[in-house]
C-alpha cells in the first residue's frame, strides 16, 4: 500500500517536473499549478 502510494507520487512529481515545476536551492518546489494532477494526489492522499 505505502509502495503503491510512493510509485503513484513518483509519477505525479515526474508529470509536475514536465509541466514546469522547478526545486530551488532551499528544496521548495515551485511550480505552475496543473490542477488536474494536483487534484488527482489529493485523492490518493485522502484515500
Amino acid at each position: 500500500m505505502v509502495g503503491n502510494l510512493r510509485e503513484r507520487l513518483g509519477r505525479a512529481e515526474a508529470r509536475l517536473l514536465e509541466a514546469g515545476m522547478r526545486v530551488g536551492g532551499d528544496g521548495r518546489a515551485v511550480f505552475p499549478w496543473p490542477w488536474p494532477v494536483l487534484l488527482e494526489v489529493r485523492q490518493w492522499l485522502n484515500s
